[in-house]
């Protein structure tokens, strides 16, 4: 714990295994610290740069923080809360194995966000476009969002969630017109990875007969040569 802490600068520490709280810490950045193994609460810090940091084990709030660029951090293990901030990108950010909660916050864009370990909550949110977003492993929450474009999205694995609103209409229809629920795998799919399953499930029914067919073929003219 940093907080209220006459301690000034990390040096250079690369690595905290533990929790790290810097509310109302005088640190104001991290320098050349790597890593955080557990939980990161930047919640009303004087921390305004994340220096080298990649990686944030559990969960991270940067709820009224001060930092306005996630710089070289690239996962984060568990959920991320995002209200009140001052960051609008996403940035380098390729993971998050939690929950990502985005309503009333500035983000808006997801930058190289590609999985998203949880629940989404995009209600109330300045995102429009879900940009390198590919799957949500959680329920996706698109309630009084000003989402315009659902992206590279292909899997959610929960429920999906929309408002009321004249906008909200309009995005569940799109959604309908590009997703399908796969009574199987209990996903919602985008509908052009079920036209490849199904051209993969054909191909490899024609290869197969193919395969027969001159199986059968060279049973007959083996057959022909031994009579």
């Amino acid at each position: 714990d940093f907080g209220n802490s006459k301690i000034t600068s990390l040096g250079n520490l690369e690595y905290i295994g533990m929790d790290a709280d810097f509310t109302h810490s005088k640190i104001t950045s991290l320098g050349n610290l790597k890593e955080i193994g557990g939980d990161a609460n930047f919640r009303n810090s004087n921390i305004q740069d994340l220096g080298n940091l990649e990686k944030i084990g559990w969960n991270v709030d940067f709820r009224n923080s001060n930092i306005q660029d996630l710089g070289n951090l690239k996962e984060i293990g568990e959920s991320a809360r995002f209200e009140n901030s001052k960051i609008t990108s996403l940035g380098n950010l390729m993971y998050i194995d939690g929950k990502l909660l985005l309503h009333n916050s500035e983000i808006q864009d997801l930058g190289n966000l590609k999985e998203i370990g949880g629940d989404a909550d995009f209600s109330n949110s300045e995102i429009q476009d879900l940009g390198k977003l590919e799957r949500i492993f959680g329920d996706a929450d698109f309630g009084n969002s000003k989402i315009e474009s659902f992206g590279n999205l292909r899997y959610i694995e929960g429920k999906v969630l929309f408002g009321n609103s004249e906008h909200d209409l309009a995005l569940k229809e799109m959604f309908n017109q590009l997703f399908k629920y796969n009574k199987i795998t209990g996903e919602y799919e985008h509908r052009s990875l079920m036209k490849d399953q199904i051209s993969k499930t054909e191909n490899s029914f024609a290869q197969a007969i193919t395969s027969a067919q001159n199986t059968a073929h060279k049973i007959i003219n083996n057959q022909k040569e031994k009579n």
